[in-house]
């Protein structure tokens, strides 16, 4: 560094044109080349040596107990050999064998059988394949083994991220998408904008203008995940009120117009059997159809049946005449919805924009509004917030990361930015290079020919491969993954709280936390009320879904089934299986290991 830099120096001061300084920079850069040759020679050797023993890791994991006891030995011994120093000779003690030299002989002899045997032990242990296992893991770059090194890699932005901002402004009425692969840091992008947002607010100056600033995003983990982000990056900047999830942010704006309303998740779905006399679709199809495309897209009667709007993603192909049966279900819904004041969940955001669009500015309090995760928001979701943003909406998305909707909702809600509203991040800081290739493998072998893959990414950081574990008994594959993360806290040194178990079911947390507890770990579920990403001492279980947005140093996927997906054409569910599955693996920073059965498919 010293050396470059002194070059640096003969640039500006012009002697770096001497033919001195020209042989110096040569030999400098061969000796660069030659170093990181051999650096690329010793990383390459490493992982050819660790491959064979990651292939056996399920076996060598069973090496534990019998190495642990022989390490109890050698304390044992060890003890043993601190009485011997106290009672012998020398040290004034009495032997309780016979007096003199064939007592100091009796004394030696016991205590060189104590250390060969100490040396056996140790021999047997450093040689085993447990034991190297253990080392080849600790020799790749693992950077976030204590919550400290963890906290310190999640919240350090780098000169690409702060060239997302380098113009920002929320002055301007232009809405803006920051976007790019897993692992390149949108969220911290999209926080630092808000922080900045926040901190510049001068509410005085606006006179009776609206000055509130939220954050808006898909789920309540994530909204407590965001916030501990923000406490880390800037303390004391966001309240309480500034990061809201949908549920709750679209619920509170609705109360506004019709306080007594409810929402009810599962009231179409529960209603499907007594209005579906269509004969056409099944009821998990007719309620896809209308409370995920009717309502979800907030499509209109014109559009429906007169403009015969493409079903890209349904299932069973429908007529004009099957179009109409369908609405007449919908008009039948909405009318008893609204009788009842009671709505399903994206009714209820079409009531909300039916009163943003026949009352406009009545419910614009929020001068710009942040949106995390946007590529999960439904279009009508989408479009109400654009309308109750005063000034701009600030996006942060990727549509490869989609695991709940089908369609682009960017597209529907007429959100088509050009070039110089979006912001594409193109460095993954999150994911080792092994654990990038596998993910981007496994979601791209899902596109349809010609599809556009969406924003590359580079990673640059080694780590060692993923593991992939098949088990036909979901009990073993449980019992093995408890043993795995057994071994990061114990024999590698990783905090609990840098684990993350994610599961293919909500079902399935018990069982893993049952196993966990068997082998001396405690466990929390991210989703949870009373959680927070602040606590200590606690792996954390979450289901697939759940992990959207989250980052976690060792990932353990636990896969013995998967969980069912909607009723959509055969390609559509694939792509929803894919990307949940890419979210998952990329949720990983140092170690990815999966555990699945054989009907899940996954790439090797």
């Amino acid at each position: 560094g010293i050396t470059w830099n002194f070059l640096r120096l003969g640039d500006y001061t012009g002697w770096a044109a001497l033919k001195e300084a020209g042989e110096l920079r040569s030999s400098l850069e061969t000796w660069e080349l030659r170093e990181s040759a051999a650096e690329d020679t010793e990383l390459a050797d490493l992982k050819t040596n660790f491959a064979d023993l990651q292939s056996r890791s399920a076996d060598i994991i069973t090496q534990h107990p019998a190495l642990d006891a022989k390490e109890k030995e050698i304390l044992r011994l060890r003890k043993r050999l601190i009485d011997l120093e106290i009672a012998s000779p020398d040290n004034g003690g009495q032997p309780t064998q016979e007096a003199g030299t064939s007592g100091e002989t009796r004394f030696t002899s016991t205590r060189t059988e104590v250390l060969r045997s100490i040396r056996q032990l140790r021999a047997e242990i450093d040689s085993s394949d447990y034991h190297r296992y253990i080392d080849g893991l600790s020799r790749f770059s693992l950077t976030a083994r204590t919550r400290r090194d963890y906290e310190k890699h999640l919240v350090r932005l780098t000169p690409e991220q702060y060239q997302a901002l380098a113009d920002f402004s929320t002055d301007t009425p232009e809405d803006m998408l920051i976007t790019g692969s897993a692992g390149t840091g949108k969220t911290l992008v999209l926080l630092e904008a808000l922080a900045r947002t926040l901190k510049s607010r001068t509410p005085e100056l606006h006179l009776g203008q609206p000055t509130k600033t939220t954050l808006v995003t898909f789920t309540r983990t994530l909204v407590k995940y965001d916030r501990y982000l923000a406490e880390l990056m800037t303390p004391g900047t966001l309240q309480e009120a500034d990061l809201e999830s949908s549920e709750t942010f679209f619920w509170k704006k609705l109360k506004e117009k019709e306080p007594k309303h409810t929402v009810d998740y599962q009231l179409i779905r529960n209603l499907m059997s007594e209005v579906n006399d269509s004969g056409l679709l099944s009821d998990a199809e007719l309620w896809i159809e209308i409370e995920e495309f009717l309502f979800g897209l907030n499509i209109s009667k014109d559009e429906y049946l007169d403009a015969a709007v493409p079903r890209n993603g349904l299932k069973t192909p429908l007529n004009l005449k099957e179009r109409e049966q369908v609405w007449a279900i919908r008009e039948k819904l909405a009318e008893y919805m609204e009788a009842e004041g009671r709505y399903s969940k994206h009714y209820a955001r079409v009531r909300l924009l039916h009163w943003l669009e026949s009352d406009p500015g009545a419910l614009i309090t929020h001068e710009n509004l942040f949106v995390d995760e946007s590529q999960d928001m439904f279009a009508v979701e989408l479009m109400c917030l654009k309308k109750l943003a005063g000034r701009s909406l600030i996006m942060a998305g990727d549509t490869g990361q989609s695991i709940y909707g089908f369609i682009n909702p960017y597209r529907r809600a007429n959100l088509e930015l050009d070039q110089k509203q979006i912001r594409v991040l193109k460095t993954n800081h999150r994911n080792t290079i092994p654990i990038h290739n596998l993910a981007e493998n496994y979601r791209r072998r899902g596109l349809r020919v010609g599809e556009n893959p969406g924003p590359e990414s580079y990673p640059f950081r080694e780590g060692p491969d993923p593991e992939i574990h098949q088990m036909g008994n979901p009990d073993a594959l449980a019992d093995l993954l408890a043993a795995k993360a057994r071994m990061y806290i114990s024999d590698l040194g990783y905090d609990p709280e840098a684990v993350g178990i994610l599961c293919s079911r909500t079902a399935h947390l018990a069982l893993i936390a049952e196993k966990l507890s068997t082998v001396g770990l405690a466990s929390a579920v991210v989703k949870a009320g009373d959680f927070e990403f602040s606590r200590r001492g606690v792996l954390r279980l979450s289901t697939l879904h759940s992990s959207k947005g989250l980052d976690f140093p060792v990932v353990l996927m636990y896969l013995p089934e998967m969980p069912p997906v909607k009723e959509i054409d055969p390609p559509y569910q694939d792509r929803l299986y894919r990307n949940l599955q890419y979210v998952a693996m990329t949720r990983g920073m140092d170690v990815v290991e999966i555990f699945r059965s054989d009907s899940v498919g996954i790439v090797t």
